[in-house]
């Protein structure tokens, strides 16, 4: 495949001419003369002030140290439309690390804040103008194209994957993917060089490809039907995470799939001495068809079967792996505590006593919780069995309308049923599940935000 490197000469600062926001109040976001314009959230950040890696050189030990950005709280949020891939390699090439990308557009624009913050201020009766981020308020167009994005990161120790080796492997097994127009660029924390010595201290260490594509409103289905793709055709492994969890991964991130998820494309904060130079996002295809999702998920439906049991036998192959990091992981916990963490594990459930961390700290236990629903309804809390995963206080939502349950993002996805007593626990209790699809699913419907 030929690749074209966007000409800087497009450019012109930080709003690019060729974006306009695609809202007509007279008809919704619908125009006819936009059928094949690339629909998309562009979000800027005030708190934090950053939402990208930080990269800079420990002045006393000589590391190259990376600092991950802060969840967001606030910021603004537009509607944007491109009119092409080229146009949206462009908007790319100048965003800053305060700023990302949605591949689904917020229902209106304005600022976003988080779904406490939300709350309280429609309780207030000041909330014009606000909106969380979560699917109540991002979604996927329904006309014009999207954007099909596919992140990658090898896993940890393993050496990364060349560019064409990647996009070789998904163009096999993906149909069609190999000559709808797309944009590669390296990952946001790539590339770096120290500019005092010249050398190169961190590679490309992942990669991004956005593949335009028609029917939007169809992407989480066609990153289904690209997993279960790349299973049959053997690129899926088993991870074991700390806890002992048995985690599905293959070439890209499932998350990515979601309306509301911030794709930090536009580089990191990089602290001299040390630079970033990524080059220009690569464009292919400019001028070809997008990628048809209804031949996509068709594909995805036939090997279905064959996906699942790839998985299944890769899970039984790591059995005893997960069972080691399992027991290893419950004797670092206070043993008092060991059997809740048990009956997690096994059964899916959160009880009485069990303490869940909630964003800022305030400890709570689950039967506390659950006696006060509308207050905790949607609050945001660190994983219950990893507190300390990614040092994320947020990464964990409390659901409490209707059946108590606790999501979690760690790991690719977790639910937990909350009871206020071993007494609540019905015979066959939910189980938790990690990474696939009956996780997915459930988390479409409750409107989850990452």
């Amino acid at each position: 495949m030929k690749a074209t490197a966007l000409n800087p000469a497009a450019r012109t600062g930080n709003t690019p001419w060729f974006l306009k926001p695609c809202y007509d109040p007279n008809s919704g976001f619908y125009n006819p003369e936009t059928e094949k314009t690339i629909f998309l959230g562009w979000v800027k950040a005030t708190k934090p002030s950053r939402l990208s890696k930080k990269i800079y050189k420990n002045p006393a030990t000589g590391e190259i140290v990376k600092e991950s950005g802060g969840p967001l709280i606030t910021g603004e949020v537009v509607r944007w439309e491109a009119a092409n891939v080229t146009e949206l390699a462009a908007l790319i090439g100048d965003l800053g690390p305060n700023a990302a990308l949605t591949y689904g557009v917020p229902l209106w624009e304005g600022t976003v804040v988080t779904q406490e913050a939300l709350r309280a201020a429609e309780a207030a009766g000041s909330a014009r103008g606000l909106l969380a981020r979560d699917r109540k308020h991002f979604a996927y167009s329904s006309i014009g194209l999207g954007i099909l994005a596919f992140d990658y990161d090898p896993p940890e120790g393993e050496t990364p994957l060349a560019r064409e080796a990647w996009m070789r492997i998904l163009h096999e097994v993906l149909p069609g993917s190999k000559d709808a127009p797309q944009i590669w660029l390296p990952s946001a924390s790539s590339c770096i060089a120290d500019a005092e010595t010249g050398e190169q201290v961190r590679g490309i260490c992942g990669q991004r490809l956005l593949v335009i594509c028609d029917k939007p409103s169809r992407i989480p289905e066609a990153g289904e039907a690209a997993n279960w793709l790349m299973w049959a055709a053997g690129h899926g492994r088993i991870q074991v995470s700390a806890s002992g969890a048995l985690l599905t991964r293959t070439l890209f991130d499932l998350a990515m799939f979601s309306p509301e998820r911030l794709d930090f494309v536009g580089g990191a904060e990089v602290v001299p001495p040390l630079k970033q130079d990524r080059g220009e996002p690569l464009v292919f295809n400019e001028g070809g068809a997008p990628l048809r999702l209804d031949g996509l998920i068709r594909a995805g439906e036939k090997v279905e079967a064959k996906a699942k049991q790839a998985i299944e036998q890769a899970k039984r192959a790591a059995k005893p792996q997960a069972e080691e990091q399992r027991a290893i992981f419950l004797a670092s916990r206070p043993a008092e505590l060991r059997q809740a963490y048990q009956r997690a594990f096994e059964d899916g459930c959160l009880v009485g006593d069990f303490v869940l961390i909630a964003s800022g700290s305030e400890r709570v236990a689950v039967a506390e919780l659950l006696k006060d629903r509308e207050r905790w309804h949607e609050a945001r809390f660190r994983d219950p069995l990893e507190p300390e995963y990614r040092g994320d206080e947020r990464i964990a939502v409390a659901y409490l309308d209707k059946t108590p349950v606790l999501y979690s993002h760690a790991h690719g996805g977790a639910t937990y049923r909350l009871y206020a007593s071993e007494d609540d626990i019905p015979i066959t209790p939910a189980i938790a599940s990690c990474g696939n699809s009956t996780v997915n699913t459930l988390w479409c419907q409750l409107g989850a935000t990452w």
